[in-house]
Order: C-alpha cells, then sequence, then structure tokens
C-alpha cells in the first residue's frame, strides 16, 4: 500500500474522477511537495558551478486536464488538490491569473532562506485564457512561456525591476495542475509545441466518460478520513525534509531506461514525427522523473537518507504512463486539425500545390525549405504530408545532417538507384 493507493481509495469514495485523473493528481502532488530535495543523478545534468545549486534532475511535474465541462469532473479533483496543497502550505499557491511580470514578482517573495528555494505552484481549473492569450501576436503574456520554460527547467532566473534594479529567482522549483475543456487544443501552437513549451506538460485528454453517479449525501467514511489524514501528514514530511536525496537507478532499471530510450531514439530516426517530434523524444526523460515519483511514493515514511535506489517497477511502470502520455498527445493533435470529409476539397488543392513544388525543384526538397514555400501551420502541413505518405505520392529521407527530404514517387526511385 502507498501513498498513491491511499489517494486512489480517497477519491474513489467520494467520486467518479477518472482513473488518469486520480493517478496524475496524485504524482503532481508528490511533486510539488518533494520541492528540490530528490534529485536524480544524471551524469549530463551535473551542473558545472563551483557551488551547484542542482546535483541532478528535478522532479517538478506539469500537468494539463482536458475534457468536457461538468462529466469529466475536472473542478471536482482540482478543487480537492487545492485543498492539500492550501493545509500542507498554502504559501505556495500562485494567483490564478497572472502576468509575466507579476509571475515573477511572486516568486522572488516565495524564496524561502531557510532551505535555499524557491517553490511554488499554479493551480486552475480553467486555463483557456492563459493559452489563447500565449497564441496572441503582440499579447501582454508573450514572454510567459519564455519565462516559466526557464524556471521549469530550474536555472536561476533574472528580472529586471524598476525599484531594486536586476534581481534573481534563486532555485525555482513551479509544478503546474490546469485543466480545460478539450476545445482549448486550438490555442496550442506550432511553436508551443515545435520549440518545446508544451513539451513540458503532460497532456490527459478523456474520451470516454464514466456511467452517471448519483450523488451521496453522508459523510466520509472512517477509513477515508485515517487515509486522508495520513496523505497530509506523509507529504509534510516530505515538504519539511532538508537534506539533499539522490535517486539513482539500480542496474536493471537502468538497462530497462536505456532500452526505452533507444527505443525512442530509433523511431524519430526512421520517422516523420513532424513538429512532435521534440514532445517525443522528451518521453524518456520525463519517464525517469515519473519512476522516482513512483519510487518515492512506495516510502511509507520520510527520512533523511541521502541515496534512494530507483527499481525496475518504478522504471517499467512510467515507462507504461508516458507511452499512454504519446497516445494523449496524438489524440491532441488531431483534435488541433481534424481531417475531416468537410475538408477533402482543401487537402487535395494542398496536395496538388505541393506536388507542383517538388516538381519545380527536381522532385525533392528538404521538410524545412518545403514547408516555407507552402506557408502554411506546421501542423497543418504534417497532417498533408502524413496523407500522402501513407497513399504513396510521397517518400522520405533521413539526411546526413538528421534532417528530413520529401521525394516525389519518380525522384525516390532515381535516389535509391544511386543509394
Amino acid at each position: 500500500m502507498t501513498v498513491l493507493d491511499d489517494w486512489t481509495y480517497y477519491m474513489k469514495e467520494i467520486s467518479d474522477v477518472d482513473d488518469a485523473f486520480i493517478e496524475a493528481s496524485g504524482l503532481y502532488l508528490i511533486s510539488t511537495f518533494c520541492g528540490r530535495r530528490y534529485q536524480i543523478l544524471v551524469l549530463s545534468d551535473i551542473s558545472a558551478r563551483d557551488q551547484p545549486t542542482t546535483q541532478g534532475r528535478l522532479l517538478n511535474l506539469w500537468f494539463i486536464f482536458l475534457a468536457k465541462s461538468r462529466i469529466g469532473r475536472k473542478t471536482t479533483i482540482i478543487n480537492k488538490v487545492k485543498d492539500i496543497v492550501y493545509d500542507v502550505d498554502e504559501r505556495l499557491i500562485l494567483p490564478v491569473d497572472f502576468t509575466p511580470h507579476s509571475i515573477t514578482t511572486q516568486l522572488l517573495n516565495q524564496y524561502d532562506p531557510n532551505t535555499e528555494q524557491t517553490i511554488a505552484t499554479w493551480i486552475n481549473d480553467e486555463c483557456s485564457g492563459f493559452f489563447e492569450q500565449l497564441g496572441k501576436k503582440e499579447s501582454y503574456m508573450t514572454t510567459a512561456d519564455t519565462t516559466l520554460s526557464q524556471i521549469y527547467d530550474g536555472n536561476d532566473h533574472w528580472i529586471k525591476t524598476h525599484a531594486r534594479g536586476d534581481e534573481k529567482i534563486k532555485n525555482p522549483y513551479l509544478t503546474i495542475l490546469v485543466a480545460s475543456t478539450p476545445d482549448t487544443c486550438k490555442f496550442f501552437t506550432d511553436s508551443m509545441i515545435g520549440q518545446g513549451f508544451f513539451n513540458r506538460f503532460i497532456p490527459i485528454l478523456l474520451d470516454k466518460y464514466p456511467q452517471y453517479r448519483p450523488a451521496s449525501f453522508h459523510g466520509l467514511s472512517i477509513d477515508s478520513r485515517i487515509r486522508l489524514k495520513y496523505i497530509k501528514e506523509w507529504l509534510r514530511m516530505l515538504y519539511k525534509k532538508s537534506e539533499l536525496t539522490i535517486l539513482k537507478p539500480n542496474t536493471e532499471a537502468i538497462q530497462i531506461w536505456n532500452q526505452y530510450d533507444k527505443k525512442v531514439y530509433d523511431y524519430i530516426m526512421t520517422h516523420d514525427l513532424g513538429v512532435s517530434e521534440s514532445f517525443y523524444g522528451n518521453l524518456p526523460n520525463t519517464a525517469l522523473k515519473i519512476a522516482g515519483l513512483y519510487r518515492i511514493s512506495r516510502l511509507e515514511t520520510i527520512t533523511e537518507e541521502l541515496g534512494i535506489e530507483i527499481e525496475a517497477q518504478d522504471v517499467q511502470k512510467a515507462i507504461t504512463y508516458v507511452d499512454k502520455m504519446w497516445i494523449w498527445f496524438k489524440q491532441l493533435t488531431h483534435r488541433r486539425f481534424d481531417i475531416s470529409p468537410q475538408r477533402i476539397s482543401t487537402i487535395e488543392g494542398y496536395i496538388n500545390k505541393l506536388t507542383e513544388i517538388l516538381e519545380r525543384n527536381s522532385g525533392h526538397l528538404p521538410r524545412w525549405k518545403l514547408l516555407n514555400k507552402m506557408k502554411m501551420l506546421a501542423q497543418t502541413f504534417d497532417n498533408i504530408i502524413n496523407t500522402m505518405l501513407q497513399t504513396g505520392l510521397l517518400f522520405w529521407v533521413r539526411t546526413e545532417t538528421g534532417g528530413i527530404e520529401y521525394y516525389l514517387p519518380e525522384a525516390f526511385r532515381e535516389y535509391k538507384k544511386q543509394h
């Protein structure tokens, strides 16, 4: 029995929230209260500074829940999570609405000199307005993604203030749990996905909903009261931990993770994922974070151990989780640009245009150059490309520099003869 099991039991008694939301919210709670006191030792992450504040990979996670209003129970689960965070330390909760300036000012005030870290969390049960503003040109939120991305990575962040000049957000640690309806997908721009900001989120998109469950008009069971009390006590101990604990995968866990990392690498090298490549490529890193959280969740009590082994079961479970995450992401991108029967004529026009461009350029072009000539959103471009690849109207080759070149069938046959 783990603290995640206790959380699941409690949530199952009080609501019909989907299992995916329950597990994710449990991971979010553990992630939030770990702070910078748990880190995974990864050689490439070790700082080159003389006095590094980060020895390894931090365990902060960002989640976005996407489901229909009311029947998705987004607000139910988020309110319960917010209650837990509030009881452990309400000071961690950032305002629901913010600007890049206001959030950095808030984070400056979050710094705790005793623990030498800046821990904060953003919880919002309706985030569509945030992503809509983020995608607008010349919006007051245009720099928010850059600011939040730097904070996510845990690096010190410098800001300019009118009164005090340059100031530094020291050792930031930010977790996020936000939600909205699936329609919010239309605000996820190509740059958000292709350039990495959205890749920091774990999207959970519900496509199936529970059967109606009548409301219960009675108090919480004794068993759930005990479990809820234990969850809060356990999280408080996690939050108050003073010593840094390094999480290190054991030999079997390392082997499993490396196999998965190579699988992702090989898939990227043999498939054209378009703007989704960055998200897919980050799955092994996310799996490592989640494996660390699964390992911590199995601790019965929180101690000041300097080292804990991540075991094979933690890594395998995390890989299963991120594989589901990839499915959710693909469903999300399909919702952004749904190729419906009503758009077939438009798609045929795009195919003809793309074919004409390639014919004028010896039958082949690099991906980036073809996209520039098509003058369209990258996701729409990817949908057209995939349609042509599936129907044999187009072929692709991975170049020596790692890029992708598209070929019309006749040009591709000539390429194959020469190679």
